[in-house]
């Protein structure tokens, strides 16, 4: 164990191990959802059509993007708060 390892192994605590787990296992629920599934599937129905298979990110994308971006948050924020 290097020194980065064995500090980082001192700043992790049993009771913030069960806060991360509980944590991830609440994000884990939030996206296997069928509710979040729907809203992925919506939105991938709505854009697909508005990619390429290319090497060239177009600047439609950023916004496209950003609303997946800002859709994904908002539904995990009402999630974990209902939590």
């Amino acid at each position: 164990m290097d020194a980065v390892e064995e500090s980082c192994a001192l700043c992790l605590s049993p009771a913030s191990d069960a806060e991360f787990d509980a944590v991830l296992g609440c994000l884990e629920d939030i996206i296997m959802d069928d509710e979040f599934q729907i809203l992925q599937r919506n939105f991938m129905d709505k854009y697909y059509q508005e990619f390429e298979d290319t090497e060239e990110s177009k600047l439609t994308y950023t916004p496209i993007f950003n609303e997946y971006i800002s859709l994904v948050e908002k539904c995990i924020e009402e999630q974990l708060l209902d939590k």
